[in-house]
């Protein structure tokens, strides 16, 4: 019976080393408490709202209400840029006007879609979310040394 629990205890360690963990004892192990770390500055979450809703532009699916779907995310966007830009109190000036801009062109290339629907206008609408989304990544890197 010592044999099946050495084997059983040994088949455990494995199986737990192959998990990512680095240690295994027979002897009841304590946890480590949890570092405490400072509170995430409130600039961070709008980054993350600001994050989705990039990705919700970014995922729109075409179809019939494909430019209410776009004109309604890409005011998520302006709104959490003006909440960015507020929490930020003048940090990161440059990287939220460059994905103001970008936001800026997209509306106006939705509106182009609206009044003249076509594929050329369409591809303009398709540029410009690759754009916000370049404009985004750069604003993301420059928050995440506060974040």
């Amino acid at each position: 019976m010592t044999s099946s629990r050495g084997t059983t205890a040994t088949l455990l360690c494995l199986v737990v080393l192959g998990g990512g963990l680095t240690a295994c004892d027979d002897q009841e192990t304590t946890t480590q408490p949890e570092a405490t770390s400072s509170p995430t500055p409130a600039v961070c979450q709008s980054v993350d709202a600001l994050r989705a809703s990039v990705d919700d532009l970014q995922s729109a699916e075409i179809g019939e209400n494909a430019l209410t779907v776009l004109q309604e995310e890409l005011s998520d966007v302006q709104t959490e840029l003006d909440t960015i830009s507020e929490e930020a109190s003048g940090d990161y000036t440059t990287e939220v006007d460059v994905v103001r801009s970008a936001a800026d062109s997209l509306g106006s290339s939705l509106e182009d879609a609206s009044s003249s629907p076509s594929a050329s206008t369409w591809a303009t609408v398709a540029q410009d979310i690759g754009a916000l989304g370049s404009a985004f990544g750069d604003l993301s890197e420059a928050v995440a040394d506060t974040c």
